[in-house]
């Protein structure tokens, strides 16, 4: 990371630049002035540089004329605007700086001023079976919105006294993510992953529960917004440490977690049993359990999170519920091959250090996310399936001498459809795993050869012998 101030610019955290050019303006105090920031809703004093609320980095009040983002021409557009009344609008109570309350036709309209009103959070919980790209979002978010982004595991964290992680830590990873700019880090994004594991497991207990409910305890007045005090190098229990106070009001928390269960809690309040000749009767098999747990975790409310485990006062702090899917077979073959770092590149660009080219057809792709889908992992079984495929090959390829860059004789890697079939030969001396894994082909007439016909044209010879054995 590149602090504020030394002319360079951080992940994610690129924004206006100050008086002296050079990124993000020092930081002069605990609540500096911000050179570089426009006066927004939420300033902390008339004459600082306040910021924008989180995610609006864009965002300036109607009443700034020193910002220049409003033209006249966009208020102009505004006051000729007619409503269904047919009056027009150029006074300033329908503009978008505030408006009265009215009842128009028997709909309300509320009313609102633009100084007494301001936009608040709205906390998301997130869950979705794992590799479905609960992580994946928080960190597209905060790439989309331009804001520090810390990502934290909810396992390690524990009461405060206790050993382990104190929830504090999060917001120092947060201020740290953010080059130590604390206005920055206030408009940041903190995503919290497996939730679900500091969930009660029992109704009542005599021991303390410090990692379960007692984190969400400490969670509660840090997620509705509040002034925390963070230790400046990370180290609560260190006894010089300096303390930042740094408000939470605008910082939003995203928790994700897999709720493996959480469908069973679902059904029983929303299952209907009945008996006798009209009753309706579940037939089993008939639909994939998969989606079967997609369709019922749509319907979660925040009730089945409190009986999952999950004290109401947790809940509540979260308005957004979002239930993900599991990925489809043909999503599991999107992320194969198509992202920037796409594991099919990877292994591309491994066998690429040995002067080695690989060739992949389509139907071993279906296959591989046919397998991954049953295996019900998601994307991150992608690799466990490709470790398979590739382990003979990774050995086998350096030990024809392909050192990049010197005069080799051409060699190449295949994965077909028949690389998936289960492996029966047990070779001496060769590692066998579970599947026939790729097939490593060396010269270029054979590659050329391999490339026409998907077989080497020694091939055909050991079929037929094969067959007149049988």
């Amino acid at each position: 990371l590149t602090p504020a101030g030394s002319g360079g610019f951080m992940p994610y955290t690129r924004g206006p630049a100050g008086e002296n050019g050079q990124g993000f303006p020092p930081r002069g105090g605990m609540y500096s002035s911000g050179n570089g920031y426009r006066n927004g809703a939420n300033s902390t004093s008339a004459g600082s540089g306040g910021l924008a609320p989180m995610g609006h980095s864009a965002y300036v009040p109607k009443g700034d004329s020193g910002s220049g983002s409003s033209t006249s021409a966009d208020q102009q557009q505004q006051e000729q605007q007619v409503n269904e009344g047919g009056s027009s609008t150029s006074s300033g109570e329908d503009r978008l700086d505030g408006a009265e309350e009215a009842r128009v036709k028997g709909w309300l309209r509320p009313g609102f001023n633009d100084r007494d009103v301001q936009p608040e959070k709205s906390n998301i919980l997130m869950l979705g079976p794992t590799g479905s790209g609960k992580t994946l979002l928080a960190q597209c978010l905060a790439k989309l919105v331009n804001v520090p982004l810390v990502l934290s595991d909810a396992t390690a964290l524990t009461q405060a006294g206790y050993v382990g992680e104190d929830v504090e830590n999060i917001l120092s990873k947060l201020l740290q993510a953010a080059g130590h700019n604390l206005h920055l880090a206030e408009r940041g994004i903190v995503y919290i992953d497996e939730i679900d594991k500091v969930a009660k497991r029992t109704r009542s207990s005599s021991s303390r529960d410090v990692s379960g409910e007692g984190v969400q305890q400490a969670l509660l007045k840090m997620l509705e917004g509040t002034i925390v005090n963070v230790p400046e190098k990370g180290n609560k229990k260190h006894p010089r440490v300096e303390y930042i106070q740094m408000d939470t009001k605008n910082i939003l928390f995203i928790c994700g977690g897999a709720f493996v269960g959480l469908e069973q809690v679902i059904n029983e309040r929303i299952s209907k049993t009945s008996i006798g000749f009209g009753a309706q009767v579940k037939m089993d098999g008939e639909e994939d359990a998969a989606d079967v747990a997609a369709r019922v975790t749509r319907k979660v409310e925040h009730m089945d999170m409190i009986n999952f485990g999950l004290i109401p006062e947790f809940v509540g702090r979260f308005p957004v519920l979002a239930s993900l899917e599991a990925l489809t077979e043909e999503q599991l073959v999107h992320v194969i091959k198509n992202p920037k770092n796409a594991i099919l590149k990877q292994y591309a660009s491994l066998f690429g250090m040995n002067g080695c080219a690989l060739y992949v057809a389509d139907e071993a792709l279906d296959r591989v996310a046919k397998e991954a889908y049953e295996r019900k992992t998601g994307a991150r079984g992608l690799r466990s399936i490709m470790e398979q495929l590739f382990w003979d090959a990774m050995y086998e390829v350096p030990k024809h001498g392909c050192a990049k860059g010197g005069d080799q004789e051409e060699i190449a890697v295949f994965l077909s459809g028949d690389s998936l079939d289960l492996n029966t030969d047990m070779v001496p001396g060769r590692t066998t795993g579970k599947y026939v894994g790729a097939r490593v082909v060396v010269g270029k007439e054979n590659v050329e050869h391999f490339l026409e016909h998907r077989r080497l044209p020694g091939d055909a010879e050991e079929e037929d012998a094969d067959e007149v054995r049988d």
